[in-house]
């Protein structure tokens, strides 16, 4: 029998202090602010694609466009070893344009 809590999937808290699970399990690789605010920002937003471009400016608008816009895929990156390689799922849907969380 599965340990309990072991389908909950990925789960956010973003009230009281900021925390990601993952099965029911803490996730400690979610550490840095703009990974934290790129993860809260996809969950908001779940149901539709989110342009890259407005990801970049809306994280890095104090930066020139090609710097945020490789901010951007190194937060992604991170947040896939995080959260994508424990759980074996892929979370993130991408293309040259948007990302979405699934």
């Amino acid at each position: 029998m599965p340990p309990p809590n072991s389908n909950r999937g990925l789960e956010l808290v973003l009230l009281g202090g900021f925390e990601v699970r993952l099965n029911g399990v803490r996730v400690a690789g979610v550490s840095y602010n703009k990974m934290r605010a790129l993860i809260a920002y996809l969950a908001m937003e779940q149901d539709r694609d989110c342009r890259r471009e407005t990801l970049a400016d809306l994280l890095w608008g104090n930066v020139g466009s090609e710097t945020a816009r490789g901010n951007l895929r190194r937060t992604l990156a991170d947040l896939r070893k995080a959260l994508e390689l424990p759980s074996g799922k892929i979370l993130f849907s991408t293309d040259k344009h948007s990302i979405r969380l699934n």
